[in-house]
């Protein structure tokens, strides 16, 4: 018998490939932030500003646009989507700063709006958790993974079949700090549908979002 074990954080960080993965529609949002024509230095910064002021309920969309008058509205609300989505996704899945800071990067953002960016997201964070888990409808919030890989031998005098059987347990959090799991089994074809199904969900609250 043979195993392997690994603790990841955060729910979307179950396999790698589904660690921030954004739909085409938030990459182009994300693109904007990186278009010194489209917001300058300055420009870019109160967009940042109010925009996260809107996340924490303490201005509105129209606030925003308001303030950002010169700026196109279509390119202005396809920023705001796209930066909404990166920063929840993050916050939901407990990302660093330095993974926060890589997804701007990858999308060519000048490095001092990276860090203008990831200094705010990283003081919000902590709101930005609470923010998430009163909006959550009291369902316990998933905050890190646990798996284990076994393979089971079946043997008789004719053949030898190693049957890999993944153990997962979701490591989970409620209100005031409360904490549990559930366990489960599954086979590698079960494993991959559910990550399919979880990435297939994720896109349509991303598509969901660059709509409004």
């Amino acid at each position: 018998k043979q195993w392997y074990q690994r603790r990841v954080r955060g729910f979307l960080i179950l396999l790698s490939s589904f660690n921030m993965n954004f739909s085409e529609e938030v990459l182009k949002g994300l693109d904007i932030l990186a278009d010194e024509k489209s917001l300058s230095d300055a420009t870019f910064k109160t967009f940042v500003d109010i925009s996260l002021a809107v996340l924490m309920r303490q201005k509105t969309e129209n606030d925003l646009l308001n303030a950002l008058n010169s700026v196109d509205p279509i390119t202005l609300k396809q920023a705001y989507s796209a930066l909404v989505t990166l920063i929840l996704e993050a916050a939901k899945s407990g990302s660093d700063n330095t993974s926060f800071s890589g997804v701007l990067e990858d999308r060519r953002v000048a490095p001092a709006r990276v860090t203008f960016l990831s200094e705010r997201y990283t003081q919000l964070k902590p709101a930005l958790k609470k923010l998430l888990s009163a909006t959550s409808f009291h369902f316990p919030s998933v905050v890190g993974v646990e798996w284990r890989l076994d393979y089971f031998i079946k043997a008789n005098s004719v053949e030898k079949i190693n049957v890999p059987v993944y153990r997962v347990a979701l490591l989970t959090e409620e209100g005031e700090g409360k904490t549990g799991q559930v366990e489960f089994a599954c086979s590698v074809e079960q494993l991959q549908d559910l990550v399919s199904k979880l990435k297939d969900a994720v896109k349509q609250i991303e598509r969901s979002g660059t709509r409004t």
